[in-house]
């Protein structure tokens, strides 16, 4: 069976949506598919190449005024049909509503080629944040931001999201195609918990992109309320906010407790090492539509400070394996840390009680409902 997989995020981008389309990827490839990911390169043409067994076309793009790091192309027919056409799909899965996107979708409905689509985003935490001067705007944003795409969705097949919390959010009458919830998934044969006993230091984690709603400076605060511990925090990640969050972290006096890690490739064995030194993990972040991050560190055996917003109530039950935290309250966050720095028997039951939870999202057991949902699909072709 041949799959297209089409989404403007695609690494080197590090973004959920990159990492969930590039594990898709490489697990159909593996299991016999012949996969092509169409997604945004850095050049004025196209690029093709070859990698873990399947082809990813890049084509040109420019870079994303609002985040550093992603690019976006302005409807480059003619590249698209070409990639549609060499690909020759018998399913398109569609990873975003961009442009890439609705030009597929156009012309896979006129190749009779039948299409799922997977919506990533939370609006709180995909749009808003980045147009801050248009807050009095915001409603009227989502409202139109949400007719846009459902002229899209409607015309896919099968619509899947990661979580409840998005379930609830897509929940309109102007949106007519089912949607069902489908976990990202974790890989739980790699994320596996250490043994965290006899260590003499105490290491909160924190990994992800350091933009507005992931509302690192609330760590920061909290951390500033820890200066006579022997407590630190590892931030792994970069963002529109890296510079400005250092500098926060200068004025509180706690950049002596700050370690500040580069982003790390998905496939790295270093990845899974940042976890294994961890003794809580932290998302502090206000527009999750799941998390893969904090789903790796509880596959790890880490308990979860997370905020209590968007997707992450659904990962994390407040008490069993960690807490839920007001996200704009830096003393909570305090309190909770230091509930954790002197109990190291009650990490290590969170941690086991986050480790079983997770292994509900198995990510192998994800692939093998996407090679489902990719059979019946094909089957309405046919």
């Amino acid at each position: 069976m041949n799959i297209l997989l089409v989404s403007e995020s695609f690494p080197p981008v590090v973004s959920g949506v990159a990492v969930a389309t590039a594990r898709l990827a490489n697990e159909l490839s593996r299991r016999g598919y012949t996969v092509t990911v169409m997604t945004a390169g850095k050049r004025a043409q196209t690029l093709n190449s070859r990698q873990n067994g399947y082809t990813v076309c890049r084509l040109p793009s420019w870079p994303n005024p609002f985040r550093s790091g992603l690019r976006f192309t302005f409807y480059p027919r003619r590249a698209v049909a070409r990639v549609f056409d060499k690909a020759r799909p018998d399913v398109v899965h569609l990873q975003d509503p961009l442009s890439l996107s609705e030009l597929t979708a156009t012309l896979a409905k006129r190749a009779g080629v039948p299409v799922v689509l997977t919506h990533h985003f939370t609006f709180e935490g995909g749009v808003l944040p980045y147009l801050p001067w248009l807050k009095l705007f915001h409603p009227s944003i989502v409202r139109q931001t949400r007719r846009r795409i459902y002229r899209l969705y409607n015309r896919t097949t099968v619509i899947t999201v990661p979580s409840s919390y998005i379930q609830r959010q897509l929940s309109d009458p102007g949106l007519t195609t089912p949607v069902r919830v489908l976990s990202n998934g974790v890989e739980l044969d790699r994320f596996l918990p250490p043994d965290r006993t006899n260590r003499d230091t105490f290491s909160l984690l924190y990994l992800g992109r350091l933009d507005p709603e992931k509302n690192v400076s609330v760590l920061l605060q909290a951390m500033a309320g820890l200066i006579e511990r022997k407590i630190k925090l590892t931030i792994v990640g970069a963002g529109n906010l890296e510079s400005r969050l250092r500098q926060e972290a200068d004025r509180s006096g706690v950049s002596d407790q700050i370690n500040w890690i580069s982003p790390v490739k998905r496939e790295d064995e270093a990845l899974t090492a940042l976890y294994a030194q961890a003794d809580v993990f932290c998302m502090p972040s206000v527009g999750e539509s799941e998390s893969i991050a904090t789903m790796e560190a509880m596959a790890s055996g880490l308990p979860i400070l997370a905020a209590q917003a968007a997707a992450l109530p659904e990962l994390v039950s407040d008490g069993e394996n960690g807490y839920l935290l007001p996200p704009d309250n830096a003393a909570a966050w305090t309190e909770a840390i230091l509930k954790l720095y002197t109990k190291p028997d009650r990490r290590r039951e969170m941690g086991e009680a986050g480790r079983k939870k997770v292994e509900e999202r198995d990510f192998y057991h994800i692939v093998d409902c996407w090679e489902q949902i990719y059979r019946e699909l094909a089957d309405l072709k046919g």
